[in-house]
């Protein structure tokens, strides 16, 4: 089976969870990254996403949907054939106000170069820990030694069970996400990969996130 016919699938897949995903509430919202988690279930079928209010069961129809606008990309734009004055002409505009020299407007712009706008991430099923760190809590900054590592955070890694990390393993094993290598490191003591991170779009370099294990 090829690359295009696995994203195929892979996309067809996803769109048939999010079209049984039930909203139960909002988890949090970052307007700075313009993201919202919502947190749901996947119904049973789709006939009964709007229907039936299914209670959630955590780690059996739980899910997290994460909302993401995509960043403004002037490169991809350029690769799309389209400059920005004739992107401006295309705007519909909706809303508006101005005062003196400032003015603001809110609009759509319908052009293939700004498309797919939106990031969609699910989680499914999701565990109570998959909930806790999404929900919006109050942080706290800690400046991690290698002492503290060594007596806090690599037992608390030891202690997790493997299903949490079963991600890490699909990747280094190369059961998914082998054709997203960026670099890879065969070393086998201190070799590591480099792939794209979930927050990342892979498409806006501007905003480029890689994960190393």
């Amino acid at each position: 089976m090829d690359s295009d016919t696995n994203n195929t699938t892979t996309l067809s897949e996803i769109e048939g969870l999010l079209r049984r995903f039930q909203f139960k509430e909002v988890l949090s919202d970052d307007t700075s990254s313009k993201t919202i988690w919502l947190l749901g279930i996947i119904a049973a079928t789709t006939s009964t996403a709007n229907i039936v209010d299914e209670p959630i069961v955590v780690g059996h129809n739980a899910a997290i949907v994460v909302l993401e606008r995509m960043a403004f990309s002037p490169l991809a734009i350029a690769k799309a054939g389209c400059s920005l004055p004739t992107l401006l002409d295309t705007v519909l505009l909706a809303t508006g106000e101005r005062n003196d020299v400032y003015a603001w407007a809110t609009g759509d712009a319908s052009v293939a170069a700004l498309k797919p706008d939106l990031r969609i991430a699910l989680t499914y099923p999701a565990t109570q820990k998959h909930i806790d760190k999404h929900r919006r809590q109050l942080r706290k900054w800690v400046s991690e030694t290698p002492e503290l590592y060594a007596r806090i955070t690599k037992p608390f890694i030891d202690s997790q069970p493997a299903s949490r990390v079963q991600w890490v393993h699909n990747i280094l094993s190369k059961q998914v996400e082998s054709e997203h290598i960026v670099f890879e490191d065969p070393d086998p003591d201190n070799g590591f990969i480099i792939v794209p991170d979930l927050k990342w779009d892979a498409t806006n370099t501007d905003n480029m996130y890689l994960v190393a294990i």
